[in-house]
């Protein structure tokens, strides 16, 4: 069963990651966390500091993201007929072409502006993307996905895509875990993360490590992602057995946990709980959220990876090639319009002949198997 709803609340998801990194480029947004409404202005501090921060989590919208893939990845291997070969060449071919072609149109554009640092943006902005020139090495190290250095300046998103291709490599057995002992492999996972921020604080390991304590975190994320697939029939019956003042307050208490404003140790878990909520109303109630199915939301979870892929290249141009002190913002409004238009393209130029393959792949290898048992 596919949730159109689903692919909708993704979209939103990647909309509010281009909100938030268009408001982490300005300077002031870093004050809201240490300084009052008079070092940041009104509209950032409320929205940097109280529950209306929701709309501008882009934290807490990647850990969606990543709730959601084990939600739909433990659907897709439900119904799967093939194994674990043809499920990894699946998840490759969907997810590596637009993620290298959105490295190689970063790099093309950092060629075009040969950025420097600018004094009228964030220190985010200025030193977590673009600090290295594209030679051959440093693309050949961001395609791959090593994460380590400057190996992600180029687009510094992809630290959720190496997350996603590493935890496909264990999914199918992730999958048969929570099939077969669901509470325990909530409880292996959420013990992992725990362990992996204590290894993290002893700052005595490398630094290619990190990126894979934070992949050790985040995988009770994918975890209860799957939990909540194979139990969605058990959720939805809990939950349309409730009152709607109950059902109220878990929407409620899902909005208030992914909008809550904390680090990212802090938000790995509120937002997974409030995704779990959400997802779990989405699926028990979708006559709720009809307006999921609206169809430009619909839309844009379509092109959502594209779009969460190419956004910051296309920021990042716009504002070293176009902008200046009194010109930032609608700059960057400009940017995200013009990243909607490129993640068009980028879907239908790249992505979507790979999800066409992607399926080729899987069918072709069912209707061998198909034919073989017939012989």
């Amino acid at each position: 069963m596919r949730y159109k709803q689903l692919d909708s609340l993704r979209g939103l998801a990647a909309l509010v990651v281009i909100v938030y990194h268009c408001l982490i480029t300005l300077p002031q947004y870093g004050l809201a966390t240490s300084g009052g409404v008079e070092a940041t202005g009104a509209l950032i501090w409320i929205l940097a500091r109280t529950p209306l921060h929701i709309f501008v989590a882009g934290t807490a919208a990647v850990m969606l993201f990543f709730v959601l893939s084990g939600f739909v990845l433990t659907l897709a291997l439900e119904r799967a007929s093939y194994g674990y070969f043809i499920f990894l060449s699946q998840r490759f071919i969907r997810l590596f072409p637009p993620f290298a072609a959105s490295i190689l149109l970063s790099a093309f554009f950092y060629t075009i502006v040969e950025p420097k640092p600018l004094d009228f943006v964030s220190e985010w902005f200025n030193f977590e993307s673009w600090t290295a020139a594209p030679t051959f090495a440093v693309i050949a190290g961001h395609l791959g996905m090593v994460l380590f250095g400057e190996l992600y300046t180029l687009n510094n998103v992809m630290w959720s895509l190496v997350i996603e291709m590493r935890v496909s490599i264990l999914f199918p057995f992730i999958f048969w875990l929570t099939r077969k002992h669901p509470c325990l492999s909530l409880m292996a996972s959420f013990g992992l993360m725990l362990a992996s921020l204590a290894l993290g604080r002893l700052h005595l390991l490398p630094e290619w490590v990190d990126s894979w304590l934070l992949t050790a975190r985040v995988l009770w994320l994918f975890v209860a992602g799957g939990v909540l697939a194979h139990k969605r029939t058990q959720v939805s019956t809990f939950i349309s057995g409730l009152n709607k003042f109950s059902v109220r307050m878990i929407f409620i208490i899902s909005l208030l946990a992914l909008g809550f404003p904390a680090g990212i140790n802090v938000t790995i878990v509120s937002s997974g709980i409030g995704s779990v909520l959400l997802i779990g109303l989405i699926i028990a109630s979708p006559k709720d959220f009809l307006i999921l199915e609206w169809r430009p939301l619909l839309y844009l979870g379509k092109i959502s990876y594209s779009l969460y892929l190419v956004h910051l290249p296309i920021l990042l141009i716009m504002v070293h090639a176009v902008a200046a002190p009194d010109r930032l913002t609608p700059v960057l409004a400009a940017g995200a319009g013009c990243a909607l238009l490129a993640a068009h393209i980028l879907h239908f130029a790249v992505e979507r002949p790979c999800h066409r393959l992607a399926r080729k792949l899987s069918e072709s290898n069912t209707n061998s198997h198909q034919g073989v048992r017939s012989v």
